[in-house]
């Protein structure tokens, strides 16, 4: 929708429609479509009439906007007089009374279209309305009340569908009806009335000319014929509007009975919608629940999984623990019986060997000079045993002191309680060299160090040297063989 092709106004609607349609239809489609026909050539002719504009007609309804409020409501009861006297001439299971409903209100016009708010309050006030009578809103009967002699009953402010703010609506009365039917009648009874009187005038006159004729009797017989045609007629009119009444009545009492049905069938379809809605949220609830156990149990059995390949690797890394355990305790059993059985092998063969002579070492105590601690160290070995700072055992080590002046150091680590537990030994098979220094003899494993060569007793000792009490390997050591 553009600028160009729509555009606003305010205007009057008067939506109508055929009460009970569908019923009318089931009982007898062609002569309800003959009808409907008929009705709406009435009704087209009515709205040209007051200057209404048709704008719409879809199945049994009518739509139509007016320039003037006045001018839709003279239209409106204009046509349920018209279709009154039309409905007093079929059987009442085939009349067909339309209800009206009237609105004031701004709306989008496209085309020959309307559109709005305003629109669908005439539809719904159209729904309110007794069958064969009009209802009007609020609006509308502000522009009408002060304009036209015509009785509306306030009835209150109804709450209608799809519309989100109650609506104040008036209904016509019957007592309205007539005077819209008298309204036009009232202006002309001044003259009507003068004219009446000149007519009696005149004919008194003359039946006072002619009493005694012929002419006389004639114009009595006249009178009197057509009083009794007029009595006739308004004996027909009375008979038509109790008709008329009676049927009004019974529309208005089916349409308290569907009304009625309708707000049970509502009613009804709320309880289903509401119990349907409670099952579907029961249903989300159960299946909720359902989905929270089964990640719960996924999540046990994940965590049981983990466990049992937690413990499943603890026991397997203690499985290889314990089996290399034991194979190295094997391993040292094992090399532990091969060097007793090389020692053992040694000292079988030192033993049978002839004993070599020794060298001659001086007897002199107290420390000895250069040449003897050559002549003393070499080819010897050194022992120095001390306590374990950290662990339960002796840390031995052993200087070897080897031709051409190489020193071999060795260590070894006997435990007081667990033979397994092994000692890293940093020096093991370690060759340094040794020399001469006056009477001491140094090396250097981390760093110079040297010794003095001391007789105590029947045993010689190597004595660290002033200044090397702290030094790695400090001693004494006793030289054993």
């Amino acid at each position: 929708m553009t600028a160009e092709t729509a555009h606003r106004k305010l205007t009057t609607i008067l939506a109508a429609d055929v009460a009970g349609y569908s019923r009318l239809m089931a009982a007898d489609e062609e002569a309800t479509h003959r009808t409907l026909s008929a009705y709406r050539t009435i009704i087209f002719d009515l709205l040209k009439k007051h200057q209404g504009r048709l704008v719409d007609t879809a199945g049994d309804s009518v739509l139509a906007d007016f320039s003037s409020a006045v001018e839709a409501v003279r239209c409106a009861i204009s046509i349920q007089e018209e279709l009154a006297v039309r409905n007093a001439e079929l059987p009442e299971d085939r009349r067909m009374l339309f209800r009206i409903g009237i609105n004031v209100g701004d709306v989008i016009i496209e085309g020959d279209d309307i559109f709005g708010d305003a629109v669908n309050v005439a539809a719904r006030l159209e729904s309110v309305a007794i069958p064969g009578s009009v209802c009007i809103s609020g609006s509308t009967f502000e522009q009408v009340k002060n304009k036209l002699s015509i009785g509306f009953t306030d009835i209150g402010p109804q709450t209608v569908k799809n519309i989100p703010y109650p609506v104040n609506a008036f209904q016509l009365t019957e007592a309205g009806i007539a005077a819209q039917r008298h309204e036009p009648a009232r202006r002309r009874n001044t003259w009507l009335g003068l004219t009446v009187a000149l007519a009696i005038a005149v004919a008194g006159v003359g039946a006072y000319a002619v009493w005694s004729g012929e002419r006389a009797a004639q114009r009595a017989e006249a009178l009197r014929l057509k009083t009794e045609a007029a009595s006739k007629r308004a004996e027909d009119a009375r008979r038509k509007l109790e008709e008329t009444q009676k049927q009004i009545a019974a529309e208005r009492q089916r349409a308290a009975e569907e009304s009625r049905r309708r707000a049970a069938e509502e009613a009804k379809r709320r309880t289903e919608a509401e119990a349907r809605r409670k099952a579907k949220e029961e249903e989300e609830a159960r299946r909720k629940a359902e989905e929270v156990r089964k990640r719960a149990e996924a999540e046990a059995r994940r965590k049981a999984e983990e466990e049992a390949r937690r413990r499943a690797e603890e026991a397997r890394k203690r499985a290889e623990a314990e089996t290399r355990r034991k194979i190295e305790a094997a391993a040292k059993r094992k090399a532990a019986e091969l060097a007793s059985q090389r020692a053992a092998a040694r000292s079988r063969q030192r033993a049978a060997a002839p004993p070599r002579p020794g060298p001659q070492l001086a007897v002199t105590p107290g420390v000895l000079n250069g040449r003897q601690v050559r002549s003393l160290l070499t080819g010897r070995t050194a022992r120095f045993q001390r306590r374990h700072r950290f662990k339960p055992g002796n840390v031995v080590f052993l200087l070897s002191f080897l031709e051409g002046g190489v020193l071999g150091v060795g260590c070894a680590f006997h435990p007081d309680r667990s033979p397994a537990r092994g000692f890293p030994c940093s020096v093991d098979g370690k060759r340094v060299r040794w020399h001469l220094n006056g009477q001491q003899v140094c090396w250097a494993i981390r760093r110079q160090v040297c010794f003095s060569v001391v007789r105590r007793g029947a045993a010689y000792m190597l004595q660290p040297s002033p200044g090397f009490q702290r030094a790695f390997l400090r001693g004494p050591f006793r030289i054993v063989r």
